[in-house]
């Protein structure tokens, strides 16, 4: 189990080659905002999908999304130049950059679109079916409704600030790009909120949110 210390988002994931070589990361965001209820709901979400395997396919998928999302950075490398990260002035562009960077840019902007789409129409069933295995494996709804009121409390309630987030998103608990729901790799909160209790509403889910929980109570031991 690990924890990513500078995400303040509420988020989480599992990753690895199988179920004897399987990690779940959680965010401080959730650790700090979700009680206990909350964040089992949370890892348990995460557990199943160690279970059911989906992280293979998951790890599979960042492939090609990465190619594609490489080519738009060399672009724009081109263009702009190279930022050092030390504080220090960019790198120059390299000469004649704009004939080189355009279809580059061009085309590993269609193809992330393309494999966004496809990535949201394969995934979508992977998180209801893992939300139903969280209830079963807490045995009570209330936190997974938690944790999905919070998370999706704001648009940037989820969102992930490493730079990995676009070619990883598809494996996190809710979409950490802030994207329009038919653009996600994950469902709306309250199409899952209703799987697993039909009757919520978007008022409930608003309420949940707002009422919160104790601070940091998911630390508890």
């Amino acid at each position: 189990v690990w924890v990513l210390e500078r995400e303040t988002g509420i988020n989480g994931f599992a990753c690895g080659h199988g179920v004897d070589q399987a990690l779940i990361a959680v965010t401080r965001g959730a650790l700090e905002r979700l009680d206990r209820d909350e964040l089992q709901a949370l890892v348990a979400h995460e557990f199943a999908h160690v279970v059911n395997g989906d992280m293979r396919y998951n790890l599979r998928m960042i492939g090609p999304l990465y190619g594609l999302a490489l080519l738009v950075t060399i672009a724009r490398v081109l263009v702009i130049g190279l930022d050092r990260g030390d504080g220090g002035r960019r790198t120059k562009p390299v000469g004649l950059s704009w004939p080189a960077a355009v279809p580059l840019y061009v085309f590993g902007s269609i193809g992330m679109w393309i494999g966004r789409l496809l990535r949201a129409a394969a995934l979508r069933q992977r998180e209801y079916l893992a939300d139903a295995q969280a209830v079963q494996y807490t045995r009570q709804v209330d936190g997974l409704l938690g944790v999905l009121a919070k998370a999706s409390a704001t648009r940037d309630a989820a969102r992930m600030r490493s730079p990995w987030t676009e070619v990883a998103s598809h494996m996190l608990f809710a979409d950490g790009l802030g994207l329009a729901a038919w653009y996600s790799s994950h469902p709306p909160a309250l199409a899952r909120a209703r799987a697993v209790r039909p009757n919520t509403t978007l008022r409930d889910l608003r309420a949940r949110a707002l009422a919160g929980g104790t601070p940091g109570a998911g630390l508890a031991p």
